[in-house]
């Protein structure tokens, strides 16, 4: 910490050296707050941080020949700002208005996010609304844009950007977002590769898929047989895989079930029976890019 001191930022660093030095120190712990903190620490955090987030948004505005702005650029940064909010770094305006002044940045880039840009996006503004980022117009329509992506991108996704989207959407929707036509599709083509992939899930997205199958139809998600494949295909998993669950990852009796308000009329009832098993995760700590 003592070097970081010196380490100076100005807004005529370019975009790639931003995106690497924020998403670097946020995955080294370098921004995390610590009890007790030692006060010059907290005091070089919050300098270096605002800095960065000062060059960001000076990026942001200028022109778009002369700013290089790139889509895994992009992806990186709101991952990195997603996870200092979650490791308890404080909603500062000059964070807020990084974020503000990215979000169009996903608008303009749509069409070049690939497969792993796309997980992390989502798993990313998914974060920042649980931690109380206000739904602006601009997140919503950066949500908007990606959900298609997430069709046109679907054989690319493995395992892990699975349960990461669905855990996404599961949550941005217990935070309020509307279940649009898009989303609908986004999650039926999920569900098909969760059950197309069921053999190379691991614990933790195990625990993850489940607790969002419950959230989604917890929040009036139609329960369509694509619902109840995937959940037919994954509950066989966790007695397979019993022995490899950590204690924060086990489930436990009944959470999932309460969230569906019990069997709906013609469902499978065995299936639902089987989504009482589901509860909320703990998140899967994603790197990005």
């Amino acid at each position: 910490m003592r070097l970081l001191k010196n380490f100076t930022v100005t807004r005529s660093w370019n975009w790639r050296s931003l995106t690497t030095t924020l998403h670097s120190f946020t995955s080294a712990g370098v921004f995390t707050p610590h009890k007790p903190m030692n006060e010059r620490v907290q005091h070089t955090q919050t300098a270096l941080l605002s800095t960065l987030f000062d060059a960001i948004i000076f990026n942001c505005n200028q022109k778009s020949e002369a700013r290089n702005i790139d889509a895994q650029g992009i992806t990186n940064l709101l991952w990195a700002m997603a996870k200092l909010v979650d490791n308890g770094q404080k909603w500062t305006p000059g964070l807020k208005e990084a974020v503000t002044a990215l979000l169009p940045q996903v608008a303009a880039k749509q069409d070049q996010f690939n497969a792993q840009g796309i997980s992390n996006l989502l798993w990313a503004m998914a974060k920042l609304v649980d931690n109380r980022l206000e739904r602006t117009p601009e997140l919503n329509e950066a949500v908007a844009l990606l959900l298609p992506r997430v069709n046109a991108q679907k054989d690319q996704f493995i395992p892990q950007h699975l349960a990461n989207l669905l855990w996404a959407m599961a949550k941005l929707v217990d935070n309020g977002l509307e279940q649009t036509p898009e989303l609908n599709e986004a999650v039926a083509v999920l569900l098909l590769h969760v059950n197309a992939q069921k053999a190379n899930f691991k614990p933790q997205e195990i625990t993850n898929l489940l607790w969002a199958i419950a959230k989604l139809v917890g929040n009036g998600q139609e329960q369509t047989p694509e619902f109840n494949e995937a959940l037919a295909a994954l509950l066989p998993l966790v007695n397979a895989q019993k022995a490899h669950f950590k204690t924060s990852d086990d489930c436990q009796p009944a959470v999932g079930h309460g969230e569906t308000g019990g069997p709906r009329p013609g469902a499978d009832t065995r299936t639902q029976q089987g989504l009482g098993r589901a509860v909320a995760p703990r998140e899967r700590k994603e790197r990005p890019i």
